[in-house]
């Protein structure tokens, strides 16, 4: 009975087997250990044809262990090529190392059929370990070229463990070695996909990460399949025609590994910044000809709306919060807090800070906008508190000199709950809303002039032929104004404008017809009392101040003693009235001021500031500092600045955008008031 290399058992020898007496698996006395080698395919002297001959060591089954056992055989395997024709097998003895893939992909099959035919003969292995183990290295540096020059080939594996028996075992140990890349084997790939004429597209930056300089990035690249797989995306096309368009210079690969950006990351980053200045939304890149513009102007891939809101929007936040940080420093500085409710009904707080310096005024900063779920005293209180520490974690509380809010009930209790958290806080409410308090006073008084106004105004909303008869008969006068409650002096502005147009007014009212809307009929009632222009004259020749001081107080730097000067002019304006209504007026004004915490404190600082006798007489007041005086200088007293990013609010906060996160918005807030700032 024989037996092949595969362990089954034959009977009977097939034709063209070996047996014992031609030197084949049995060994005889004298024979030599050589003779214990296997060789499959046909005798030696005889034309293997269009086969390849593969080489693989294993160990040998046949002989017992009286025998020396050798570390390794070599079984030659007649294989398929896919690369040669059969005119180049011209020599027989060259051997071609190839890749564990090919030789596994090529040698499975055809391998195992072999090991079972009938002609067997085992060889030594000649090759040496080094030459085993580097098989995959060598391949890659020499295996095309030879194969250009039509030599045949052989696959030839090792196996470096002792007990393997099987081939299949034998080619899975060589696969397991790394392959190792030469650098003459990556310039060979960078020649082959750096065509076309625009020179160097890629180039390696380390062993295995190539960087294109089209896309402006890096890539793994350890494989020649990884190149092509770049080469054909549609991004690197799309980009690699952009490039040709180029006139600027581009990042070099000097500048790419000395640290410095992208051209493609700065110009992203710097696109994502105007946009939240201007208040563009993202959607806007999507449009196709805004796109191309751009792109045809770059040259760059101008990336989309999602891949600028989770790569650049927190670069952007970041930047803002350093540069508000270092602006604010750890100096005196003031906030100015106040709530609103927005399109979606949410309950939003605005923070904003601003430095104390006697050297001039520092325009201030928004640095918190938050949601809040309930509008108490205790909310506002944790907001102040978390904004401060989050911007500065050792924040020290004594920086914290002065607090502006509105006189809403929560927001004067929030005051005293922070002065036990911040000893030199001194809290005054908006003295700009005091006088708005004088003006809602005012409106209730003059009930009839509040009606014609509401009424006047409902006439010509929505009415293009209203308007047009409008233009006709008054070509050089404007729309009846349309007052806004919850703006400062609106309404009386709009109250003396019927007082100097109430004929023109009226005579474009009178010529309405009556059937057409309610609102003409109660106008031209209205327009017809007898008091209703009594009550226009005083309304325009004693409140028409308080719009004027209102602009005033609301702007930037105002020094705290003009302010408070300001506040005195109004008060001597409302003490020129003449009758009852003075009274009730003074009343308020009075009433609203006395409601200010600390606004005593900060006139006497005025007073000291302006060298007043009567501030040197009273003295430093209890709770201020002396070396702080100087320091209150420019420190406001209205909430003018918290009240305008509530319109930046509503301008980012539009109906397309009300997907929008929290965290997003704020984001997006901080972002656009500091990139706006001149």
């Amino acid at each position: 009975m024989n037996r092949d290399v595969s362990g089954e058992d034959h009977r009977s020898n097939p034709p063209g087997s070996t047996s014992g007496s031609d030197g084949g698996n049995s060994v005889g006395p004298g024979d030599s250990p050589s003779d214990r080698w296997s060789r499959v395919g046909p005798p030696e002297d005889e034309d293997p044809g269009p086969g390849v001959i593969v080489k693989v060591k294993v160990k040998s089954e046949f002989v017992d262990d009286s025998f020396t056992q050798h570390e390794g055989f070599i079984v030659k395997v007649k294989v398929k090529s896919e690369f040669e024709d059969e005119s180049t097998f011209q020599d027989t003895d060259l051997v071609h190392p190839v890749k564990m893939e090919d030789f596994q992909s090529h040698f499975s099959q055809s391998s195992q059929d072999a090991l079972s035919n009938e002609c067997v003969k085992q060889e030594p292995c000649a090759s040496s370990l080094w030459e085993l183990k580097n098989a995959p290295k060598m391949h890659e540096e020499s295996f095309r070229s030879e194969a250009e020059q039509g030599n045949t080939w052989e696959v030839k594996a090792c196996t470096a463990v002792r007990r393997c028996t099987t081939v299949r075992e034998c080619t899975q140990s060589v696969n397991k070695s790394p392959i190792k890349m030469s650098a003459a084997l990556r310039d060979k790939w960078l020649k082959e996909f750096n065509t076309g004429g625009d020179g160097a597209t890629f180039k390696y930056v380390s062993s295995d990460m190539a960087f294109c300089r089209a896309c402006e990035k890096t890539f793994r690249a350890k494989q020649k399949s990884e190149l092509a797989q770049s080469v054909r995306g549609d991004r690197h096309k799309s980009n690699l025609a952009l490039k040709k368009k180029r006139t600027v210079t581009q990042v070099t690969m000097e500048d790419f590994g000395g640290g410095k950006r992208h051209k493609c990351d700065v110009v992203a980053q710097e696109m994502c910044q105007a946009m939240l200045a201007a208040g563009i939304p993202w959607s806007k890149l999507e449009n196709p000809a805004l796109r191309s513009f751009l792109e045809k102007h770059i040259t760059l891939q101008i990336p989309d709306e999602s891949w600028i809101r989770k790569h650049y929007l927190d670069k952007c936040y970041d930047e803002a919060l350093a540069g508000i940080c270092a602006d604010l420093g750890q100096q005196p500085i003031w906030l100015s807090v106040d709530e609103t409710t927005d399109s979606a009904d949410r309950y939003v707080a605005n923070i904003i800070a601003g430095r104390l310096s006697k050297e001039g005024y520092f325009r201030p900063h928004l640095v918190q906008c938050m949601f809040l779920e309930k509008t108490n005293s205790g909310e506002i209180v944790r907001a102040v508190n978390d904004t401060l520490r989050y911007l500065w974690p050792d924040f020290k509380p004594e920086c914290l000199k002065v607090l502006v809010s509105d006189a809403a009930a929560y927001m004067i209790k929030a005051g005293h709950a922070l002065k036990e958290l911040f000893p030199d806080l001194l809290h005054v409410t908006c003295v700009a809303h005091a006088l708005h308090r004088v003006c809602e006073t005012v409106r209730e008084m003059f009930k009839d002039v509040n009606d014609l106004i509401a009424t006047t105004k409902k006439v010509f909303v929505k009415a293009l032929s209203r308007v047009v008869l409008w233009k006709e008969q008054q070509p050089n006068l404007s729309l009846p104004p349309e007052p806004i409650l919850t703006r400062w002096g609106t309404w009386i502005d709009a109250a003396v404008f019927y007082a100097e147009h109430f004929e023109a007014v009226k005579d474009v009212v009178d010529q309405l017809n009556d059937d057409d809307a309610m609102a003409i009929r109660s106008a031209k009632d209205l327009f017809g009392k007898a008091d209703i222009k009594l009550s226009l004259v005083f309304l325009n020749a004693h409140v028409l101040f308080i719009p004027k001081i209102l602009k005033q107080l609301e702007e930037a730097g105002l020094e705290l003693a003009k302010a408070f000067q300001l506040l005195d002019q109004a008060k001597e304006e409302l003490e020129k009235i003449r009758g009852c209504r003075k009274e009730i007026l003074l009343t308020k004004f009075k009433a609203v001021l006395q409601c200010n915490p600390d606004i005593g404190v900060l006139r006497t600082v005025a007073l000291i500031l302006d060298g007043d006798q009567h501030g040197s007489e009273v003295g430093v007041p209890a709770g201020v500092k002396l070396a702080d005086i100087p320091l209150l200088r420019y420190c406001p007293i209205v909430s003018v600045d918290v009240e305008r990013s509530f319109s930046v609010y509503r301008n980012v906060l539009t109906d397309r955008r009300h997907p929008l996160t929290m965290e997003n918005i704020t984001k997006i807030m901080i972002s656009n008031t500091y990139f706006n700032r001149s």
